[in-house]
């Protein structure tokens, strides 16, 4: 009998403290992104260059602190991608390539962060963690880019011999996401939390740069033949087949920058 007290015991009390661990916190994010595909420039192609395709992104957050440890999360953010060969891969072969993309990005997300000692914002003692996360989410894409002066949408142009294909998971202009990263929290003032965070979104797609497989070997029957245009930018002709991306490696995105947010809770700090 004792030890069934005792259990009960034990259990109205883990409750009690889950209970009183529980924060809300809604927030808001600004920082940068920018993305990993066949434009991107390779490491040895200079840093300067790398940073060509970085653009401010913003977002918000809502995050339910149900232990001190453990969080689930959701975010939207606002971002944008964008990358050019004859800028990003100066002095390579890809800069005849002459390729060249711009999407913004909607993403909608949910995630489970993991502090990895305990946080209470408001607290005494526990005042700063480092985190990780993982989760899952959609994305929103429009691949476009610029020629002439004027923008046009990449999505449905056959510009690679594999987009002819009425199953190409490219024409989606809503994608499936994994988002994961870590952070560093600190909290600055009562409840006020603030923090910077490095994130990396997997895509189960290689064309939110529009680049991936093969050459068409198409060329332009008119000056309105889009596909053909974009297809090649080289000013060479090139055969069907001919090699135009890596398709053995799906492109990314990432987000970078702080995140400012306000706890919310029903009791007191403890």
């Amino acid at each position: 009998m004792k030890l069934k007290y005792f259990l009960l015991a034990l259990v109205i009390g883990t409750g009690t403290a889950t209970t009183k661990a529980q924060d809300y916190d809604f927030g808001v994010f600004g920082g940068v992104s920018f993305y990993q595909g066949d434009l991107a420039p390779g490491f040895t192609n200079g840093f300067v260059n790398g940073l060509r395709g970085i653009r401010p992104a913003i977002g918000g957050l809502a995050r339910y602190n149900f232990h001190p440890n453990f969080s689930v999360r959701g975010n939207l953010n606002f971002g944008y991608v964008a990358m050019y060969d004859h800028l990003a891969n100066e002095g390579t072969s890809r800069e005849s390539r002459n390729l060249s993309f711009h999407s913004p990005i909607i993403e909608a997300s949910a995630m489970v962060e993991i502090n990895l000692r305990k946080y209470i914002a408001g607290s005494q003692r526990w005042t700063w963690t480092p985190y990780v996360f993982v989760g899952a989410g959609f994305a929103y894409t429009k691949t476009q880019t610029w020629y002439d002066g004027k923008r046009y949408a990449l999505r449905t142009l056959q510009t690679e011999a594999e987009k002819s294909a009425a199953q190409y998971w490219g024409k989606r202009p809503i994608q499936p996401v994994i988002p994961m990263g870590l952070g560093f929290k600190y909290n600055i003032k009562n409840n006020w939390t603030l923090g910077v965070e490095f994130g990396w979104r997997m895509m189960f797609t290689d064309y939110l740069d529009d680049v991936s497989g093969s050459y068409t070997g198409a060329t332009p029957t008119s000056t309105t033949d889009m596909a053909a245009i974009l297809g090649n930018r080289s000013g060479t002709a090139k055969a069907y087949g001919t090699k135009r991306g890596n398709k053995d490696a799906n492109d990314s995105y990432y987000f970078f920058g702080l995140t400012l947010s306000k706890t919310i809770r029903p009791y007191q700090c403890r």
